[in-house]
């Protein structure tokens, strides 16, 4: 059923429009544009990554967050016992033509709201609207709409780790043929100026104001933790 969906247009990967909004918001260190592409980043982690998708279109209106079982866990043998990992959130935002869609961070995909509901049959508990989004965004002070000067030096552990996924058969957006993950990474060391950075940690300059060991434990934090 994805595959039809694809194929009939009601199911998308993230296109530039989507792209040039997750290039703004940053997480530990890195853009959404990189997060939001790379399944190793989001794979088990859909409550900080609906999140980010949510701070990524906060400025329109329509947009919402939502919890609910899905047949993706529910019919999963390995979770079909645990009722409670049937549980999932992903962002509803409605278009300026009218079309409401969903951004799911499980599958980096976007569906047309209708499409989903028939592939997923979304049992919701919970709606967070933009207004209940923007209230508890000031408290997540890991997300930010600029990169923190310091969190650049992050890049330098985690972007060699992701360098070496592009392989991995689940990362679609680094296949061969697509590369947008790989593309998203070249315009971040661009923006950041990568290569000085790492020339300065060869040279063994410190990494200030964060002390290299807790620099180490807070980056792999930043990408590690679930909810």
């Amino acid at each position: 059923m994805l595959k039809n969906g694809l194929e009939r247009g009601l199911v998308r990967p993230y296109d530039a429009a989507d792209l040039e909004k997750f290039r703004e918001t940053y997480y530990g260190g890195l853009p959404a544009s990189i997060i939001l592409l790379s399944d190793g980043l989001c794979n088990g982690f859909c409550y900080d990554r609906s999140t980010l998708l949510a701070m990524a279109f906060l400025d329109e209106e329509n947009v919402q967050m939502v919890y609910a079982d899905i047949d993706n866990f529910r019919l999963n043998p390995e979770y079909a016992d645990n009722p409670q990992l049937w549980d999932h959130c992903f962002l509803e935002r409605k278009l300026q033509n009218g079309t409401s869609v969903i951004y799911d961070p499980a599958y980096r995909l976007v569906f047309e709201k209708s499409y989903y509901w028939k592939l997923e049959r979304p049992k919701v508990r919970l709606i967070n609207r933009r207004d209940k989004i923007s209230d508890f965004s000031e408290t997540m002070d890991r997300i930010k709409d600029q990169i923190p000067e310091t969190d650049k030096y992050s890049s330098l552990l985690i972007l060699p780790l992701l360098e070496k996924t592009f392989d991995d058969p689940n990362e679609t957006y680094a296949s061969k043929g697509i590369k947008m993950l790989q593309r998203e990474i070249a315009l971040f060391k661009e923006k950041i100026g990568y290569d000085e950075l790492w020339d300065q940690n060869r040279r063994g300059l410190k990494i200030e104001p964060v002390h290299e060991k807790r620099f180490i434990i807070e980056s792999m934090n930043s990408t590690n933790k679930r909810d």
